[in-house]
């Protein structure tokens, strides 16, 4: 009888029944299984040789968090694992297990055997237990792999059929992803409504970064702006503008992160904070930490809100202001520059990451100290500067007057005697310079602020900058000149002709970046505001770097106040309170974006 090759002919098994490795030890055990499969008919032997045979994808490692769930109850049987086992962090007591597998990690290792569990090799069960009595055949989940998120059906997705769009490598921030759908939303609005769409490509770092300027250059009636919530007031934006911000579902974390607070976080007073596109979560993560109130009562776990975002959202530059009997925060971000605006802002609260995509629970340290001596030497580095620009106008001056004097001098009989007006005045000058060069104080004397001549960078990558700012800071410099700038480099920085440097953008930009830059000195506007003289007072609610100037130029009037004194002083009073970071915020001071 023939066979009709062209109707497909025979169904042929594209199974493994070999392992591909090379690897001896592996090849060993699929004979050794393969022929306790063949002699004892046992059908836990039959999956061990086909589990041998398989990939690596296949073989996904399991950790020790799942494979205690997996095992709750049934302690007694031994875990068989044809793969990897993993340690999580997560899991803080390891049960008692006697777990095979083909590899442990040496953290997992060393906690299975502290437990009193044992960690044995599958040679060593074919010996104890040949036919797999009482033994459980587990693996990891095939399909966790990132590569996955691209596969149509997958993840229970089948009847949807929705996969996630492959983006490449991103050289920016998360927030370009959301360009990848701009084409899908532009394409429902163009079929459902007679109008016509632009999209703008460009990088966006925040939810600043809003280019209604050039939007209204190309003619547009309404922007819309995707991703973020509206921080920018609507009577500084020259076009109609829709904010529609991003929430990411991550309904998992309600319950995981609930669980894992209250077994490992014991705080009286606990704040939520998170980013936009986890604003949802944050009223049912207190719902669930509050509902049986028999770990954390409602007074105990507050959402702050900053004016104008939403409860609970902060942002880089604007951190949302805690009670004074906070003292832990739990942010729900899955990055580090968030986290290191609440700790610059409160650096004696403790602060929890909750990653949202892998539910996890971790304590964030940052290090505030370093930070602020860093901003401190930089001040004072331009405070020095400001000095000695205007000592050498000075002295240019009076060499001017001088000679001018000596041509207009008309010799006499007598002896004569030259004008020391110019010069006494420039040496009383001179000596109540060299006395607030002594002092502790920041601040600087009027007649230094009138004629110093920093740059001021305003920022124009969307609204960034602003104009009132702007000219708050031109009252305080009014020799100052102002310098147009959309992507801050080095390069651009060298290009300037001053050796100081206000930048009217991004405050983080100077925080954690200004240190590498040491010609010109980069500036924010709250360290201009602290050299003037107009920093926070004492009745503030937040006392930061300014809150320097006032402290310690009390301090500094005082005679019997030693230098040593003073400076431990100093940094006590910079470690108990932190930087502001009230960029956006209404209630922020003079030198903030959104003071009104």
């Amino acid at each position: 009888m023939g066979i009709d090759l062209r109707a497909g002919g025979r169904t042929k098994k594209t199974e493994r029944r070999l392992p591909v490795s090379k690897n001896i030890y592996l090849l060993d055990l699929h004979k050794l299984y393969s022929n306790l499969a063949r002699k004892t008919q046992s059908t836990f032997n039959q999956r061990v040789a086909g589990r041998l045979c398989m990939a690596r994808t296949k073989r996904m490692p399991i950790s020790l968090s799942r494979l205690g769930r997996l095992m709750d109850g049934k302690m007694e049987n031994v875990a068989c694992v044809v793969g990897t086992i993993t340690d999580d962090e997560r899991l803080l007591t390891v049960p008692k297990m006697n777990v095979v597998a083909l590899h442990f990690t040496e953290t997992a290792r060393a906690r299975i055997v502290k437990a009193g569990g044992r960690c044995l090799t599958f040679d060593q069960l074919a010996i104890e237990r040949p036919t797999g009595k009482n033994c459980i055949l587990l693996q990891g989940r095939r399909h966790s792999r990132e590569a996955c998120r691209h596969f149509r059906g997958l993840r229970g997705e089948v009847h949807s059929g929705h996969a996630a769009p492959r983006l490449g490598r991103a050289t920016g921030r998360k927030e370009k992803a959301l360009v990848a759908y701009g084409t899908m939303i532009v394409a429902l609005i163009e079929k459902h409504t007679p109008a016509k769409c632009v999209i703008f490509g460009d990088l966006v770092y925040g939810a600043c970064c809003i280019d209604d300027i050039t939007a209204q250059c190309y003619g547009i009636d309404l922007f819309v702006h995707f991703g973020h919530s509206q921080i920018v007031p609507t009577k500084l934006i020259s076009i109609p503008t829709i904010h529609i911000p991003v929430s990411v579902k991550a309904d998992k974390i309600v319950e995981w992160g609930s669980e894992l607070i209250s077994k490992n976080i014991s705080a009286a007073s606990i704040s939520l904070l998170s980013t936009a596109q986890f604003c949802h979560l944050l009223p049912s993560l207190k719902e669930a930490l509050t509902r049986d109130e028999k770990q954390y009562k409602k007074s105990q776990i507050n959402i702050p809100q900053s004016k104008p975002l939403r409860p609970g959202e902060f942002l880089g530059c604007t951190v949302p202001t805690l009670t004074e009997e906070t003292e832990a925060v739990i942010a729900v971000v899955d990055g580090r520059f968030h986290i290191e605006a609440i700790g610059l802002q409160y650096p004696n609260v403790i602060i929890y990451r909750l990653d949202p995509f892998t539910c996890e629970l971790s304590l964030e340290t940052v290090t505030t100290s370093v930070t602020i001596e860093k901003r401190n030497i930089i001040i004072k580095k331009a405070r020095d500067s400001f000095i000695s620009a205007y000592e050498s106008r000075k002295k240019a001056s009076v060499d001017s007057k001088e000679k001018e004097s000596k041509k207009s001098t008309i010799p006499s009989k007598g002896v004569d005697i030259p004008s020391q007006t110019t010069s006494l005045e420039s040496k009383s000058e001179d000596i109540s310079i060299e006395r607030k060069m002594d002092d502790k104080s920041l601040s600087l004397p009027a007649s230094i602020i009138r004629s110093a001549r920093p740059a001021i960078i305003l920022g124009t990558l969307g609204r960034q900058g602003s104009l009132p700012l702007l000219r708050r800071l031109y009252s305080l410099f009014p020799s100052a000149y102002c310098v147009l700038m959309d992507e801050i480099t080095e390069s651009k920085l060298r290009m300037l002709d001053c050796s100081v440097v206000i930048m009217v953008a991004c405050p983080r930009l100077s925080i954690d970046w200004g240190s590498s830059f040491t010609d010109p000195i980069l500036l924010t506007p709250l360290e201009a505001f602290t050299l003037a003289g107009r920093g926070a007072g004492e009745g503030d609610i937040h006392l930061g770097c300014c809150a320097l100037l006032d402290c310690i130029s009390e301090r500094s009037m005082d005679s019997s106040a030693s230098p040593s004194s003073s400076s431990a002083s100093m940094s006590s009073i910079f470690c108990e309170k932190g930087i502001i970071l009230d960029n956006f915020s209404i209630e922020g001071g003079k030198w903030s974006v959104g003071y009104h």
